[in-house]
C-alpha cells in the first residue's frame, strides 16, 4: 500500500509537486495521466524514494518512506523508470540485479534468487533470450528485459513509468497482461501513461495531473463522466459493441461530433 499526504516537490524555486493526496491499495492498479510535463515522473519518482527531497508524508505500507534504510525501502517498492541503459550484460545477469537488496555484499546468488530470476523472466517473456546481450536488444526486448529485473526484486507495490511508450502493439498487449497479473497477485501498482484507451483499460483508480496539482482522482467510469478526457485531454470516450462484446476507446473530441 501506498499513501501520500500534502506532497510537494521544488526544484530550486520551481514547484512541480503542489500538495498531492494519495492513496493505492494492495491489488489494485493506479494509472497516472497527465501531458508531458505535469509532474507524473516526478511523483512516481518520489513514491519510489529516488527523489529523496520532499515535503508532506509518504508511508509504504504503513512505514514513513524517509526513516526506512534504502536497502529496506528496496525491498518494498520498485519502480521501472521510462529511460533504460544498454548494459553489456546478458538479460539473466540483468534480471539478477533485482536480487541485490536480498544479498549480502559481494555474495553469489543463492538457489532462491536464481529460481526468483527464472520465475520473472519467464513472466516477462525473455526466458529465451537469457543469454542475449541487453545492449543488442530492441527497444521492445529491452523493456521486458528490465521488467524481468524488477520482478526479480519482488516487492509488494510495483512502479512503472510510460512502460509503454514506443511499444508496438504485440509488446504493448504483453505489458498491459503483466500489470494485470501483477494486480491479481495481490501488488499494488502505480502507472503512468500517455494512451487513454489503455489506462481505462487496466485500471481500478485514475490520478490526473495537472502543471503539478491533482486535478482527479476517481475510478474509470468517474474519468469518463467527469469531462476530464475533454477538458483535459480533448479526447471523447467511445462506447461500441463488437461480437457481444463492449469496447471503450478514446478519440479525439471534434472527430466524435
Amino acid at each position: 500500500m501506498l499513501e501520500c499526504k500534502k506532497l510537494s516537490v521544488s526544484y530550486g524555486k520551481q514547484r512541480i509537486l503542489h500538495e498531492v493526496d494519495f492513496k493505492a491499495d494492495n491489488g489494485t492498479v493506479t494509472v497516472v495521466l497527465g501531458k508531458n510535463g505535469s509532474g507524473k515522473t516526478t511523483f512516481l519518482r518520489t513514491l519510489a524514494g529516488v527523489q529523496e527531497t520532499y515535503r508532506g508524508s509518504i508511508t509504504v505500507d504503513g512505514n514513513e518512506l524517509t526513516v526506512l534504510p534504502a536497502k529496506k525501502r528496496a525491498e518494498m517498492i520498485s519502480i521501472l523508470p521510462q529511460f533504460l541503459p544498454r548494459p553489456a550484460i546478458t538479460v539473466e545477469e540483468l534480471a539478477l540485479c533485482g536480487r541485490y537488496p536480498y544479498r549480502t555484499a559481494f555474495s553469489n546468488p543463492t538457489e532462491e534468487d536464481r529460481k526468483i530470476v527464472e520465475k520473472a523472466m519467464t513472466e516477462a517473456g525473455v526466458a529465451d533470450k537469457r543469454a542475449r546481450m541487453v545492449c543488442h536488444l530492441s527497444g521492445g526486448e529491452r523493456q521486458l528485459a528490465y521488467t524481468a529485473m524488477l520482478l526479480s526484486q519482488n516487492t509488494e507495490n510495483v512502479l512503472f513509468d510510460e512502460p509503454t511508450a514506443s511499444l508496438d502493439t504485440g509488446y504493448r498487449k504483453k505489458t498491459l497482461e503483466l500489470i494485470r497479473t501483477l494486480r491479481a497477485q495481490g501488488k499494488c501498482v502505480v502507472l503512468s501513461i500517455h494512451d487513454l484507451t489503455d489506462a481505462i483499460a487496466v485500471a481500478d483508480r485514475i490520478l490526473v495531473f495537472d502543471k503539478g496539482k491533482a486535478v482527479f482522482n476517481g475510478t474509470p467510469d468517474d474519468f469518463i463522466a467527469s469531462g476530464v478526457p475533454e477538458e483535459r485531454f480533448g479526447m471523447h470516450c467511445h462506447r461500441f459493441t463488437e461480437d457481444g462484446r463492449s469496447y471503450r476507446v478514446f478519440i479525439p473530441a471534434e472527430a466524435a461530433e
